[in-house]
């Protein structure tokens, strides 16, 4: 068990986590089974985001974005026992981004991640995640955000406002998210990426099993990379 401990540690490192800081925001009103679905990081809890970057965010350019599936990281990260954190990933993830600075009711974002593809380092604990108790992903295969809207804020970070689905729960939320860059890549495509980090109480959406041993605060980081379409 130490070893898979000490390997999803530096995964993690080598995926360059940022440090701590807030990106979610609660939402006023409610979708689907209704209520907010994401709370404001505490300080001392969540991933950060782009907090290595310095200068304000670069401007992405208009048009169709699709995720690029090998460049997609669905990170988490939930207390055990009251000590230390779980961590993990979902390693199948897709989506897309529309952008339309004419038109910004057009701009979109949508994230579909497959509940199937959750990956803890560790078999037996995965099979759990994934079952009844936790994600009971046969019966629902997918999490999902469906943004309604999807703004440029004056500081280059964006503010998108939607739907957070988990366990066939749909509660609206608000998720802030940075552009890092926009490049040509060396196979001639336009380039963009972005992170997201937000916290998911877990309890609302149905994942309640044992709340007095596993952190009601689920910690959620997303990096994405997509190609023009």
């Amino acid at each position: 068990m130490g070893k898979r401990i000490r390997v999803a540690f530096v995964v993690l490192l080598a995926l360059g986590l940022p440090t701590l800081g807030p990106s979610c925001k609660r939402a006023d009103s409610a979708a689907g089974s209704g209520g907010a679905g994401a709370a404001a990081a505490p300080a001392s809890g969540g991933f950060g985001l782009g907090e290595e970057e310095s200068g304000p965010p670069p401007a992405i350019s208009d048009g169709h974005w699709t995720f690029d599936p090998g460049h997609v990281f669905v990170l988490f990260k939930a207390r055990h026992f009251g000590a230390g954190y779980v961590y993990g990933m979902f390693k199948e993830t897709t989506g897309s981004v529309t952008l339309d600075s004419a038109d910004p009711s057009k701009n979109r974002v949508e994230m579909i991640i497959q509940a199937g593809s959750l990956e803890t380092f560790n078999g037996r604990r995965d099979e759990h995640l994934r079952g009844p108790d936790f994600l009971n992903a046969v019966q629902f295969p997918t999490l999902s955000v469906r943004s309604s809207s999807l703004a440029r804020e004056p500081d280059g970070t964006w503010t998108a406002a939607g739907e957070l689905t988990i366990r066939g729960t749909s509660k609206t939320v608000t998720l802030r998210a940075r552009p890092l860059a926009e490049v040509d890549d060396p196979m001639g495509k336009r380039r963009a990426a972005f992170e997201t980090s937000f916290v998911i109480p877990r309890l609302e959406y149905g994942v309640s099993f044992m709340p007095e041993a596993f952190g009601h605060d689920v910690f959620v980081l997303v990096a994405v990379e997509a190609t023009k379409d």
